[in-house]
């Protein structure tokens, strides 16, 4: 029997969705301030230009409310600014971001046609929400709405009049080489498609992946990340802690003989809404034509917080220190997982998130 292709095997997996889900080694950060945009953006990209700006569309509605008969055309793609080189270390709250990019008064009513790559998944449909409350045409693209991202299907008719795409869109589960033709296949296509319109796009990567040479799927990203890097299409590249939602996933994933095997490096993970704040508000910004790191407020040693972890969910499996546990299937160092330089910080404490949930 013939294996099941690539196509089949990410229509099974993108049908599966993620259930939410002591001590504390906390390390202030090395400067902690508000600011305003400018100073946000400059400190990334040595530049600093106005938001993206579409027509007026009152009402706008959120996901797929509206058909693709009604969209608008892009307006002119923006120019390329200079590429990061600041070695300045800057954190900012998801607050300061937010308000600092947030439209002026004379902007709020202009709507943005965004499409959301992944729009149908855990993240992307929560960036699509967010999108919709602020009054920006977001449309969902995936497997469900007829988008095929690997064989190019329905992405023309899709971003036809779009200011902006966002790829949310994952995969896991592959064998290295699959996975890497699933990122390079696909993001060459979303770009091929959005080249002729589209003026800003978005990516979210992890925070780290530069650093992880012997992970398949880590690789796979920086190829991702190169694609983008290397196009014509404006872009900017949210690099992104893990998630507090996804901490009961990863402990199955690194659990053996009923023990949890976790290395002891530090960990910064981030709430879902924070991390969607921010690649929310990143995409109505000006492209950054280079990174943004997100993570959350807090580090932890990554071995103590899971045992916190999951005795807070009456999880009676062990949690092991082990240096040589893998994650993403690679060892890891003392800063693999977290921000090096800027970051944008998340507001909610992991103890928060668990208190809502």
């Amino acid at each position: 029997m013939r294996a099941p292709s690539i196509e089949w095997r990410l229509r099974c997996w993108f049908a599966r969705r993620p259930t939410l889900g002591g001590d504390r080694w906390v390390e202030e950060p090395a400067c902690s301030v508000n600011i305003a945009a400018p100073q946000v953006w400059r400190a990334v990209d040595g530049e600093c230009l106005p938001p993206l700006q579409g027509p007026a569309c009152p009402g706008a509605l959120p996901g797929n409310a509206r058909s693709f008969a009604r969209r608008t055309e892009s307006s002119h793609r923006h120019e390329h600014a200079p590429h990061a080189g600041s070695d300045q270390l800057l954190t900012a709250s998801v607050s300061s971001h937010r308000s600092s990019v947030s439209p002026s008064s004379s902007d709020k009513e202009d709507c943005l046609l965004i499409v959301v790559v992944g729009g149908t998944g855990f993240i992307g449909s929560r960036v699509v929400a967010k999108l919709g409350e602020d009054g920006h045409e977001a449309v969902a693209a995936s497997l469900s709405t007829g988008v095929n991202t690997m064989t190019g299907e329905g992405l023309a008719d899709v971003l036809a009049g779009a200011a902006v795409v966002i790829d949310v869109s994952n995969v896991q589960g592959l064998q290295d080489a699959e996975m890497l033709e699933y990122f390079e296949t696909s993001t060459r296509n979303v770009l091929a498609a959005a080249a002729p319109g589209v003026r800003h796009y978005v990516a979210l990567s992890v925070v780290g992946c530069d650093r992880l040479p012997d992970s398949g799927y880590l690789r796979a990203k920086v190829a991702q990340a190169d694609l983008i890097e290397n196009s014509a299409v404006p872009y900017s590249l949210v690099y992104a802690t893990e998630a507090f939602e996804f901490i009961p996933g990863i402990a199955d994933s690194v659990t053996e003989g009923g023990a949890v095997r976790i290395a002891p490096v530090r960990f910064q993970p981030l709430a879902i809404d924070d991390l969607v704040q921010v690649i929310a508000r990143t995409a109505v910004g000006s492209p950054l034509n280079g990174r943004v790191e997100v993570a959350g407020p807090e580090q932890y040693r990554m071995d103590e917080f899971f045992r916190t972890a999951l005795a807070a969910r009456d999880d009676s499996r062990e949690v092991i220190t082990d240096k040589h546990a893998r994650f993403f299937g690679t060892e890891l160092s003392e800063q693999s997982l977290v921000p090096v330089g800027e970051a944008i910080l998340g507001e909610v404490t992991y103890r928060e998130w668990l208190a809502a949930h």
